[in-house]
C-alpha cells in the first residue's frame, strides 16, 4: 500500500511539471529516507574532507548574525542584514559593502545578494521591494523597483535574476520570476501559487538555490518533497523524497489554519511527519538531505547505490578539539561547488573548551564566527 501511494505522489509530480515542459518526458528519481533512523553524532572527518576559518575582528569589522553565504572560487561571500562582505579563503578581508540607510543610492536591510561574473554584486532589499548592483567600491550602478515582495534572489546569467516570492499573493499568481536586468521586466513566471497554504505557510530559507551550470539551477522548498531542475525555459521535477511513510499528506495543508504559528502547533503537535530539507547535495556517489522531524534537525547520507544511508543530528569538528555542531542550533549555507559552511559562534567554543577542560588557540571574547567548510565525499 505504501509503495502505491509513493507511485502516485511520483506520477502526480510528474503531471505537474509536464505543463510546464511542453511534451517532453520526464523522469522523477525517488531518494528515500527512514526519518527514524538517526544517530546521534558522527565526526566531520568521517564524511567529509573540511577546512576552518575564524573570521577577523576588528572595531569596523564586527559581524551580526550571518543570512547569507554565497561563496565564489576565489572568495567566501558573506552578509548580516546591515552589510555584504567578502573574504579570501585565508581569512583576509578584501571587500566590505555598507550602503544601509535611507537614500536615493542606499539600500535599507540586506535580504539576499547574488554576484555577477564582473564580481558586482546585486542586493535584495525585501522592505522597500528593490533590488541594487553596486561595484565594491560602493557605486551603485543600477537600482530596480519590483511589485513583488522576494525572498531570494538568485542570478541564472549576468542578464536574469531569479525572484523566489513563495505563496505571496501577486499579480502573476506564481512563486518564481525571471527578471529580466537590462528592462527591469519580468519576462517568465514559474510553479503556480498553492492556493491551500498562501494565507498562512510563509517560511524563508537559506538554501531555496544551487547552481548546476552556466544556464540551470536546482530548486527546493521547505515545505515540498520535490527537487526541481530550473532553466530559462522551464521548471521540472528530478527527485521527489520518500521520507519512509511521514511525508505531509496534501490534505494536511487543506486544514484552515488561520496563521503559521497555528500552523507550527497543529504540526508539532502531531509529531508525526517529516519535512524541510533545507540542505540538498548531489554527489557522484549519494545524496546529502537535511531535514526536520521532531523538532529536530537531521542531515542523512544516502548512497545512491548500495550500502547504509547514514543519518545524524550532530557533527564533532575535529579541529574544534570535537566540538559539538548540533544541526538543530546551526545554520546550514549550500554552495554551487557541492559544500556546505556553517557558521560556528566562537564564544560557544571557548565555552566548550573550558568546561571539558580542552587545549586551544586562544579565542578573543569579542571574535567573529568561525566558518567550517564542509566538502561532502564523493
Amino acid at each position: 500500500m505504501k509503495s502505491n501511494t509513493y507511485l502516485f505522489l511520483i506520477l502526480s509530480v510528474v503531471a505537474c511539471s509536464c505543463s510546464e515542459m511542453k511534451d517532453k518526458p520526464v523522469r522523477v528519481s525517488e531518494v528515500k529516507v527512514s526519518v527514524d533512523a538517526a544517530s546521534a553524532s558522527v565526526p566531520v572527518s568521517e564524511i567529509a574532507s573540511s577546512s576552518l576559518l575564524l573570521l577577523p575582528t576588528n572595531d569596523s569589522l564586527i559581524i551580526d548574525e550571518i543570512n547569507h553565504i554565497h561563496n565564489t572560487s576565489e572568495y567566501i561571500c558573506l552578509s548580516d542584514v546591515s552589510a555584504v562582505y567578502q573574504f579570501t579563503y585565508d581569512g583576509r578581508l578584501v571587500n566590505q559593502l555598507r550602503k544601509q540607510g535611507s537614500g536615493a543610492d542606499e539600500y535599507l536591510n540586506v535580504s539576499d545578494f547574488s554576484i555577477d561574473s564582473q564580481n558586482n554584486l546585486w542586493i535584495l532589499s525585501r522592505t522597500t521591494q528593490a533590488l541594487f548592483k553596486y561595484n565594491w567600491e560602493g557605486n551603485l550602478l543600477k537600482k530596480l523597483k519590483v511589485d513583488l515582495w522576494p525572498q531570494n534572489i538568485c542570478l541564472l546569467d549576468d542578464d536574469h535574476l531569479l525572484l523566489y516570492t513563495g505563496n505571496e499573493e501577486n499579480s502573476s499568481g506564481q512563486q518564481l520570476h525571471l527578471l529580466n536586468v537590462s528592462t527591469g521586466q519580468i519576462e517568465k513566471a514559474y510553479k503556480p501559487i498553492d492556493k491551500s497554504q498562501a494565507g498562512y505557510l510563509h517560511v524563508k530559507s537559506n538554501n531555496m538555490f544551487r547552481r548546476c551550470d552556466d544556464r540551470s539551477i536546482c530548486f527546493h522548498q521547505l515545505f515540498n518533497d520535490t527537487v526541481y531542475h530550473l532553466t530559462p525555459e522551464q521548471l521540472t521535477a528530478e527527485y521527489v523524497v520518500n521520507w519512509d511513510g511521514h511525508n505531509i499528506p496534501r490534505s494536511y495543508f487543506e486544514n484552515d489554519f488561520q496563521n503559521i504559528m497555528e500552523f507550527f502547533q497543529d504540526f508539532h503537535g502531531k509529531g508525526i511527519y517529516a519535512y524541510g530539507f533545507n540542505c540538498f547535495v548531489e554527489t557522484e556517489g549519494s545524496y546529502w538531505i537535511s531535514y526536520y522531524y521532531q523538532k529536530t534537525c537531521a542531515c542523512a547520507i544516502v548512497p545512491k547505490r548500495e550500502g547504509k544511508p547514514l543519518l545524524f543530528t550532530e557533527l564533532k569538528v575535529d579541529a574544534l578539539q570535537g566540538y559539538p555542531v548540533v544541526l538543530s542550533d546551526a545554520s546550514l549555507f549550500v554552495q554551487d561547488d557541492g559544500s556546505i559552511v556553517l557558521p560556528v559562534q566562537a564564544m560557544n567554543v571557548k565555552e566548550y573548551w573550558t568546561e571539558h577542560n580542552l587545549q586551544g588557540e586562544e579565542i578573543p571574547d569579542d571574535s567573529n564566527p568561525y566558518l567550517l567548510i564542509v566538502r561532502p565525499k564523493e
